[in-house]
């Protein structure tokens, strides 16, 4: 096989393989959300820019026959395309998207729409209800001291205190972050959420899917736990930085069921206060004085009183030769 013959067939080889990359990449550039009968098109770049778009059944169809209109906002300000039954397109049948800027330059053509894969903004909203769905108090904290080489230790431990618990029962499941890696994903999620502006709507969407994600997967596997005297407590052997999520459902009198999380921090704090040693008094008992001590004391100041006499004896005799050699 020729050099040239080579070339021309890797050449070829690697246009197949480029062509369907170009087509994902334009699939990707939007998001698509249902409203009702409407979807809202939501066109990465194009959330702050004015634009024009245009929908239509045949793909194959001349831009130039196309009727543009200009994008409309959602209630953030997020400029967006919107499709709705006023177009009078088939929405059964394959529905393709042409974007321009108001310069007329052309930022998507022929795009495929994927209605089917439409998020709904019911479940969008529902998904933004997390930690808010079942009414607890996550204020309060319990207090466990101990007493450790003298010092005190004050442990502030977190709970979840339940407001409404007459006519619903309520079950939980505990995940220590640091122990599981879905729970831990789940939090990660929540937050990222919560930090993405209204403006960046296709990542707010994106991240609300893999919430959704994980939060049932969580659902699917949780070992439930009768939530007792309405109070579901941060676990005493906690450390500082630990945190936990906690599922939480509840069940009322008419078996509907709604189930929602809560994070628990975990952070304690420690009051150090030095408890002072207490010295216990030592008594001396004074034993009472029996005969066989009167005999010892007795035989002691004998004992005392011939030493002395010894000794005087001793200086006398010395006095007396002293004079007698005079």
């Amino acid at each position: 096989m020729s050099l040239k013959k080579s070339f021309v067939i890797f050449a070829i080889a690697l246009l197949i393989v480029i062509m369907p990359l170009k087509i994902q990449a334009a699939e990707e550039n939007f998001r698509i959300v249902k409203s009702n009968d409407d979807y809202i098109i939501y066109i990465e770049g194009l959330e702050d820019k004015e634009f024009a778009f245009a929908f239509n059944n045949n793909v194959e169809i001349n831009s130039s026959e196309l009727e543009y209109i200009n994008n409309w906002s959602d209630s953030n300000g997020v400029n967006v395309a919107c499709l709705d039954n006023g177009f009078g397109l088939d929405l059964t049948q394959k529905v393709y998207l042409w974007v321009k800027d108001m310069s007329d330059n052309e930022i998507l053509s022929k795009a495929e729409l994927n209605l089917e894969n439409s998020v709904e903004l019911a479940k969008l909203s529902e998904l933004n209800t997390l930690t808010k769905r079942i009414d607890v108090d996550v204020t309060q904290k319990d207090n466990i001291e101990s007493i450790i080489d003298g010092v005190t230790i004050t442990k502030e431990l977190g709970k979840i205190i339940i407001k409404d618990t007459e006519s619903s029962s309520f079950n939980y499941d505990i995940y220590k972050l640091s122990n599981s890696k879905n729970a831990a994903n789940l939090v990660d999620l929540l937050e990222k959420s919560e930090k993405i502006s209204d403006k960046g709507m296709i990542e707010k969407i994106d991240t609300l899917k893999e919430t959704e994600e994980a939060f049932n997967t969580l659902i699917a596997n949780a070992n439930w736990k009768n939530v007792s005297d309405g109070e579901i407590k941060q676990p005493e052997d906690t450390v500082n930085g630990d945190r936990y999520l906690v599922l939480l459902q509840e069940t009322d009198e008419n078996q509907n069921v709604k189930t929602d999380l809560q994070i628990l921090e975990c952070n304690y704090k420690e009051k150090h206060t030095v408890t002072a040693e207490k010295i216990p008094m030592r008594s001396v008992s004074i034993l009472p004085v029996t005969g066989e001590e009167i005999g010892l004391y007795i035989f002691l100041a004998s004992v005392i009183v011939l030493i002395v006499i010894v000794v005087i004896r001793i200086l006398f005799l010395n006095r007396k030769n002293k004079n007698e050699n005079k």
